[in-house]
């Protein structure tokens, strides 16, 4: 992708080959040696395949979004259990102003007690990608993200919007917190010069990883920044996916954040595979937790299994899944979407 050509101050550990990447990101960054890290590197989470995801005709383009194989990071968290009790176990158009009240639930006053959700409800999401996926604001300089932002916006006008994944403090990339904020505060500023309203899905990876020292108050501050500067910015969490944590012990720890609140709500599955019946499971346990709506990247998950390395699979292991879709009659499943441009390399 074009960001993808910019210039950034901020480590990249998808820009290395396998081995060479474990090897870097544990010099680079000693917290990542940690137990968490050495479990998903023992389960081959950073296998690479140099098999196109979709035929030689695609562009080799190395995208941020394919994270590493998502696998249990923390004791507390670990696990697939979708039990809402924490119990372990294992240019395109598409169909999407306010907060939520104090806890995150229904007020009573509009259908999801969040007049936002529920005008984005009544919208279409717009894509400036063929495949109808989201833009992954990634790169350190802020005028090239703002000019990204600014064309999407514009070209969405008020009937649509756009999806936006901020994808820049990610895997401990050695941006600093205060440099982080200033970066979300451009984001911010930007959505909110134009009068249509955006969807931001926040750093994927960062939540679920939870491999950087104070990560939870850099999320708890982006969440804050966004909602304040702009309104009209629906921001969904990155919590993983129904693979990872369980939905019980993610809701605990974000109720935690001092801005929890202001969590329209959560994103899953961005990039991975996991099966939509239990993406859906995870969406209705959090849901229960939190009484907030999780959007669901259903790009890659169209077999509903895992393939055999994660980061460009075969193209016979994987299938687009559901394209985009409101859930008017799920309130814990707000839209499935598609987060990964499918027709890009990881």
């Amino acid at each position: 992708m074009p960001e993808r050509a910019q210039s950034r101050a901020v480590f990249d550990a998808r820009r290395f080959r396998p081995q060479q990447r474990k090897d870097s990101i544990v010099k680079a960054f000693p917290l990542l040696a940690s137990a968490s890290l050495a479990a998903c590197l023992a389960s081959g989470c950073l296998k690479h395949d140099d098999a196109n995801p979709l035929d030689a005709a695609t562009t080799d383009v190395l995208h941020p979004d394919a994270a590493f194989d998502r696998g249990p990071t923390d004791v507390a968290d670990a696990g697939s259990s979708n039990d809402a009790s924490g119990t372990d176990a294992q240019s395109s158009e598409v169909r999407a102003d306010g907060g939520l009240s104090a806890d995150g639930g229904p007020d009573g006053s509009t259908a999801s007690g969040n007049p936002l959700l529920d005008k984005l409800s009544s919208q279409m999401m717009f894509s400036s990608k063929p495949t109808g996926a989201a833009t992954w604001l990634v790169s350190g300089d802020t005028g090239a993200v703002r000019g990204q932002i600014g064309n999407d916006m514009n070209a969405a006008q008020t009937s649509k919007f756009p999806v936006f994944t901020l994808y820049h403090f990610n895997m401990g990339s050695g941006t600093s917190a205060s440099a982080y904020h200033d970066w979300v505060s451009q984001v911010a500023d930007e959505i909110s010069k134009h009068s249509g309203n955006a969807v931001v899905v926040v750093e994927p990876d960062s939540f679920a990883l939870r491999n950087v020292t104070g990560v939870d108050d850099v999320l708890d501050d982006a969440v804050h920044v966004l909602k304040q500067k702009a309104p009209n910015a629906a921001v969904f969490l990155d919590i993983g996916n129904s693979n990872w944590l369980n939905p019980a012990g993610v809701v605990s720890r974000a109720k935690a954040y001092p801005h929890y609140a202001e969590i329209d709500g959560w994103a899953s599955n961005t990039s991975n595979f996991q099966a939509e019946a239990n993406e859906e499971a995870f969406a209705q346990n959090l849901y229960s937790a939190s009484h907030k709506p999780t959007i669901i990247d259903s790009s890659r998950n169209g077999l509903g299994k895992t393939p055999s390395t994660i980061i460009n699979p075969p193209a016979n292991e994987w299938q687009p899944g559901p394209k985009f879709a409101f859930h008017p009659d799920n309130p814990a499943v707000f839209f499935n979407y598609y987060n990964k441009p499918s027709n890009e390399r990881d």
